[in-house]
């Protein structure tokens, strides 16, 4: 079904964006802006505010791009971007991470990349070997992962420091990205919950409560998203 400006999602909600289209969404109150690209698919798997400054978010990409701009976080909060057999723990920092499948559906390939800040990036070797490895990124880091979801070979590369005109276009994006929306009616900053700017389109599945006509009734703290 189409996402609706001012509706009101639940975590577990499966956004998609369709060709042509990208949307920007505030998670879990003001912890974060993200922007999913066009043919992209996210979970919004865990949006919790644990009081006294401390929150939790998990969003899971099967697919497509994110952007995010995740705001210096308490020592007691935690945001997680979890990908096919990996993760990425965010802290502060503006990031990118993309998911692309090759034409079988079998094959991957997932890049991080830390904008500004600090990435901690995992990924999980095949079963019959075991492990993982983790990587640290800095500010204009990125790192490739091949792998394939029957459990092939995982295919690790180095690091890399992303060549000077890729990194200009990745922060001109993030230029774009607008500022926090008011809450309706002004006021104090907005609640827990996740917000998508007007002329933004794509889809979602499950976890809508909705919302239409009017000004919206506030999300419960924590576990809910809403799309502005």
């Amino acid at each position: 079904m189409p996402l609706k400006v001012n509706a009101v999602l639940d975590p577990q909600t499966v956004l998609k964006s369709t060709a042509g289209a990208e949307a920007y969404l505030q998670v879990n109150g003001t912890t974060s802006t993200v922007k999913l690209e066009e043919s992209t698919t996210v979970t919004l798997s865990k949006m919790e505010n644990l009081g006294a400054g401390d929150s939790s978010t998990d969003l899971k990409l099967d697919g497509g791009k994110l952007l995010g701009k995740v705001k210096k976080l308490s020592a007691n909060s935690d945001y997680k971007v979890a990908v096919p057999h990996g993760v990425a723990g965010i802290r502060g920092t503006d990031f990118q991470v993309s998911v692309t499948w090759d034409a079988t559906g079998n094959n991957y390939t997932i890049v991080f990349t830390s904008v500004t800040g600090t990435i901690v990036c995992q990924v999980n070797f095949p079963i019959v070997t075991g492990g993982q490895d983790t990587r640290t990124l800095i500010d204009g880091q990125s790192w490739t992962v091949t792998g394939s979801v029957t459990g092939g070979t995982l295919v690790i590369n180095q690091p890399q420091t992303l060549p000077a005109d890729v990194y200009a276009a990745i922060l001109r994006a993030f230029d774009g990205f607008p500022p926090p929306p008011p809450p309706p009616g002004g006021g104090n900053p907005p609640p827990p919950g996740t917000y998508v700017p007007p002329g933004t389109s794509g889809t979602y599945t499950g976890g809508d409560s909705g919302a239409s006509g009017g000004s919206p009734p506030p999300p419960p703290p924590g576990d809910s998203v809403r799309v502005r």
